[in-house]
């Protein structure tokens, strides 16, 4: 039995073939701002694209202190959030082979790291500890933002 997306993903292939570059282009523009959104909310709420909960951020039990102290804290009641600016910094472009979506700056590297559980050093200092960080699939298209990209795509060819 074949997969129903990958035989959508076939006929929206041909659809596109046929297409002028202006179309594709108002079609790109629609899609990467409806993505855009789609992830940006993922983000905020700390979700995959999947569905699931992204692994939570390790909990701190240290806190900066006056003339740069440290002393131990309390555990919050409610753990600080991740990628708090990271829905902020997301761009879209499109071109003419296609759209993409991607951050812009610094949040590039570190929503990299993120994405594909790589080693990063936890700052900016030059003697701050690597860590490995857990991965968090923070871009990615859902089942629902395939069937959104699928409808957009066969309004344009219609209309």
């Amino acid at each position: 039995m074949s997969d129903p997306l990958a035989d959508l993903d076939a006929e929206l292939q041909a659809i596109l073939a046929n297409a002028s570059p202006q179309q594709l282009r108002k079609a790109g523009s629609g899609i990467v701002r409806t993505m855009k959104t789609a992830n940006a909310k993922r983000i905020r709420a700390n979700v995959t694209p999947e569905g699931a909960p992204m692994a939570p951020r390790k909990a701190s039990s240290l806190r900066p202190q006056r003339l740069g102290e440290r002393v131990r804290a309390a555990r919050a009641k409610t753990p600080p959030r991740m990628f708090r600016k990271a829905a902020s910094k997301l761009q879209g472009k499109v071109g003419p082979d296609g759209a993409e979506l991607f951050f812009r700056g610094t949040a590039d590297r570190v929503m990299a790291v993120h994405h594909f559980g790589l080693r990063d050093r936890v700052s900016r200092k030059p003697k701050a500890p690597t860590v490995a960080y857990p991965e968090r699939s923070v871009l990615g298209l859902s089942i629902d933002d395939r069937d959104r990209i699928s409808t957009m795509i066969i309004a344009m060819i219609t209309a």
